[in-house]
């Protein structure tokens, strides 16, 4: 008598299986087709706006040509116009820079070494371990060489750079020369 109570249990448990199945099929198939009408919808909407506004065919790459005639820029002998800003934007000075500024945290050779499988900081080139794995702030200190003396300068302060003098009225910043 108890297998007859456990086949009905069995049976009722199967068709409840599969009364499950088929609600969430449904609600599958709907949930799928809501989701296809959607795709079809945006897709229709893409092809008018694209039939509207074509995608342009680039022809002269105006953006790349500028970026080559900039590295050859910087390739070039200088000088090069520093102008100092002031926290307001506005310009007090300028040097004259025998090539363009640039960070003093630009190094010649790697700054990592890996000892027993573990990343550290590499000495410098001069003899120096700086801050590194994060431990540094931001590298804010530019150098250049001035144009007439060959004088190394760095500085800290905001500044734009030219290859050319800027129509600005703003004194030159001259190296003096000791004697």
């Amino acid at each position: 008598m108890w297998k007859l109570r456990i086949g009905k249990v069995l049976l009722i448990v199967g068709l409840g299986m599969v009364a499950l199945a088929a609600l969430g099929a449904s609600c599958n198939s709907e949930q799928t087709k809501v989701y296809h009408d959607n795709l079809n919808f945006r897709e229709k909407l893409f092809l008018k706006a694209q039939a509207l506004y074509p995608m342009p065919i680039p022809q002269d790459f105006p953006l790349r040509k500028d970026l080559v005639e900039f590295t050859h820029a910087q390739a070039g002998p200088g000088p090069w116009y520093v102008y100092i800003q002031t926290d307001s934007g506005s310009y007090s000075s300028y040097y004259v820079a025998r090539s363009k500024p640039q960070n003093a945290c630009n190094f010649l050779s790697e700054t990592k070494t890996i000892r027993n499988t573990v990343v550290v900081d590499a000495p410098s080139l001069d003899g120096i371990y700086y801050g590194g794995t994060g431990a540094s702030g931001a590298c804010d200190a530019w150098f250049w060489f001035d144009a007439s003396t060959g004088a190394l300068v760095e500085s800290r302060f905001r500044f734009t750079i030219s290859n050319q003098p800027l129509a600005i009225d703003v004194p030159e910043i001259k190296v003096r020369i000791k004697k």
